[in-house]
């Protein structure tokens, strides 16, 4: 092993020790922010091309070059840049590397990124015995879990199901059952824009991500793909929601965007660093929301589309009282009892095995049946 190769294997090391230990918040120097803006520059490098047509030992460096930055980052910005590390030496064949700090990162379970699930996920689908499979049917339900609304979030419900059939000796068949959620990548997106053109960033934020996690596909292991968290497609999202996140004063979700944006279309650097610069500045500015009564109802109208309606009631719920009072009671009393309708549809002859958003439906009631929002 060359010095060279060995200081960076000690970084790597450093870097692990040091998001270990990082906690209370970060004093944002300028030379703070010079170091995360160095780190998207090093992953808009590292995206131009597939990740593959790197030589090994590139791969390698590359993730020693982020290693070396961890310790002058705030803690909140380093998970985004240990999961691209991860990547990198998973290209580089340095698999057991990548899963330690995978595994390092698992281990926060109030940490908000699928995409360190999907790529644990992906390296332990290798495996045809049985600890594989354990440990990548264990990952899949924390992706279902953490989303809901997505096809992991379906997945997960059909395994709940599955196992309360064994516990309980319940026979499951199939059946012509409504889906829910009806996941519609386009509708899920114009929800997010329209929240965001009323200036109401905290929802846009949450919807732009479900969007984003939901209505796209995973991307690949390293080669890119469209239609996927990683492709060109969703980079304007990715930085849509950077720019609300920044806003917000979330500077650790809004470098995650960041550096997502980067994997997915490196040209947009420049972008990125604009929002950067304002997502660590001194104060964060966010505007008055400005609820618009006809935007919520269209917002209403895409989730019951999509077959979300305590979504949709949410949305309504946030119209401020006026005179159109009773005509928007009179809509949340129709869509609260369309739901009620649906849901027992959707449960009918298997409430001892049915499932929905990860809870079991025999013991909710219709109304209390309803998706958590992206966790932040």
């Amino acid at each position: 092993m060359s010095i060279q190769y060995a200081r960076i294997r000690q970084l790597i090391a450093s870097a692990a020790v040091a998001a270990t230990m990082a906690s209370g918040v970060f004093s944002m120097t300028n030379n703070t922010r010079e170091k995360l803006q160095e780190a998207l520059s090093i992953l808009a490098e590292t995206y131009q091309a597939p990740i593959l047509s790197l030589d090994k030992k590139e791969c390698f460096a590359r993730a020693g070059r982020l290693a070396a930055l961890m310790p002058s980052l705030p803690a909140e910005c380093q998970p985004p840049l240990r999961y691209h590390q991860a990547r990198l030496l998973t290209a580089g064949d340095e698999v057991l590397e990548a899963v330690k700090i995978l595994d390092k990162l698992l281990e926060d379970k109030s940490l908000a990124m699928p995409e360190v699930l999907w790529l644990h996920i992906q390296m332990w689908d290798f495996g045809d015995d049985e600890v594989s499979s354990q440990r990548r049917w264990d990952l899949e339900d924390r992706l279902g879990a953490m989303l809901p609304i997505s096809s992991w979030g379906v997945l997960f419900d059909a395994r709940l199901a599955q196992r309360e059939a064994s516990r309980t000796g319940a026979f499951l068949f199939d059946g012509n059952w409504p889906t829910i959620p009806i996941i519609d990548g386009t509708k899920l997106i114009a929800i997010a824009e329209e929240y965001a053109a009323m200036g109401m960033q905290r929802e846009a934020a949450a919807a732009f991500r479900e969007a984003l996690y939901g209505g796209f596909a995973p991307p690949n292991l390293f080669e890119s793909a469209p239609q996927t968290w990683f492709s060109e497609e969703a980079a304007a999202h990715w930085l849509k929601a950077a720019r609300l996140d920044a806003t917000l004063g979330r500077t650790g979700r809004a470098f995650q965007a960041l550096c997502i944006a980067m994997a997915a279309a490196p040209a947009k650097l420049p972008e990125a660093t604009t929002i950067l610069a304002m997502a660590t500045g001194a104060k964060p500015g966010s505007s008055e929301p400005v609820p618009d009564p006809n935007r919520l109802q269209k917002i209403a109208a895409l989730y019951r589309s999509c077959n979300l309606h305590p979504l949709a009631l949410g949305a309504l719920s946030l119209i401020p009282r006026g005179p159109n009072q009773i005509e928007r009671e009179k809509l949340q009393s129709e869509i609260s009892m369309a739901w009620g309708q649906l849901v027992t549809s959707y449960a009918k002859g298997r409430r001892g095995t049915c499932f929905l958003f990860g809870q079991k439906a025999s013991e909710r009631d219709p109304q209390q049946l309803s998706p958590k929002r992206f966790p932040y």
